[in-house]
């Protein structure tokens, strides 16, 4: 998974990268661009939002069913726990946040 992210204020989250260093190099790179170009520095205010943004948790699926055979429903469109596909979905789950 890539954990870090670099962020502008104008373009907002712009990549994903492996390491830590990549995303540094990233905004670096960014910033010197903005330099060099005929607008110049961004005001004080807004290079605070020049940042780089760490992942530490994701959603995680936890619990997938898959629909079972229709001829598993009963007369409801409920399989032998009570769960209801009478929706479209092949499968349902749940989602946990967990740290990664």
């Amino acid at each position: 998974m890539k954990r870090y992210w670099v962020h502008t204020p104008d373009e907002g989250l712009m990549g994903r990268f492996e390491t830590l260093q990549e995303a540094i190099d990233e905004l670096e790179d960014i910033i010197q661009d903005g330099r060099s170009n005929d607008e110049g520095w961004h005001r004080d205010e807004e290079m605070k939002d020049f940042c780089i943004l760490e992942v530490t948790h994701v959603a995680t699926q936890k619990n997938l069913k898959i629909r079972p055979p229709k001829e598993e429903l009963d007369e409801d469109g409920c399989d032998k726990d009570g769960e209801d596909w009478t929706h479209e979905f092949d499968e349902i789950c749940d989602y946990k946040v967990e740290k990664i």
